[in-house]
């Protein structure tokens, strides 16, 4: 699914300053508050924002877990959200988990992730080598000089089970945004 109109979309909302967001949790949880921190900070003056967190935690989907839910939706109609950008370490959770064992359908591409990494940085987890970097929240990695490749979003709602000492994901849905 295509939610930022071939646009790109920023980590950040738009031009509203850089501005410390505190969303640097970055173990297993910590992306759903992330994302809520990322949003308490990012629409303080701006409420008509459009960057990932919101649009991850506005998202709702249809009782099959593909057809998002279209606004405004029917008095009987179900839906889904509570949907959050993962944490740096979700994510490679998931790239550790999933993608290195072909039980996804992961492009091998960068993908954000809800941890901040500083004033104007944010974490990414590469997906074709599971390697973690800082990159700028507002570059859409496609266009900047030193960097051809084309960031993806993906945001779950996950449930973690403990067996032993290593969580299982099971992934209750995955949205596809392209950045470009």
């Amino acid at each position: 699914m295509n939610f930022n109109l071939e646009k790109g979309i920023s980590w950040r909302n738009g031009d509203s300053d850089n501005k410390i967001t505190n969303a640097q949790g970055d173990g297993i949880g910590a992306g759903e508050t992330n994302t809520r921190l990322i949003i308490a900070q990012q629409t303080a003056d701006n409420q008509q924002g459009n960057f990932a967190a919101l649009v991850a935690a506005n998202f709702k989907v249809l009782g099959d877990g593909v057809t998002p839910c279209k606004t405004p939706v029917a008095p009987d109609t179900l839906c889904y959200g509570d949907w959050y950008l993962p944490s740096a370490y979700e994510l490679q959770l998931l790239y550790q988990n999933l993608q290195s064992n072909n039980l996804s359908s992961f492009a091998p591409e960068f993908y954000w992730s809800s941890t901040e990494a500083g004033v104007s940085k944010a974490w990414l987890v590469n997906f074709a080598s599971g390697k973690v970097r800082a990159n700028r929240e507002i570059e859409y990695v496609g266009k900047n000089k030193s960097n051809t490749c084309i960031l993806n979003l993906y945001y779950f709602k996950i449930i973690l089970s403990q067996s032993g000492t290593s969580p299982s994901l099971i992934i209750f849905f995955k949205a596809l945004m392209r950045i470009s």
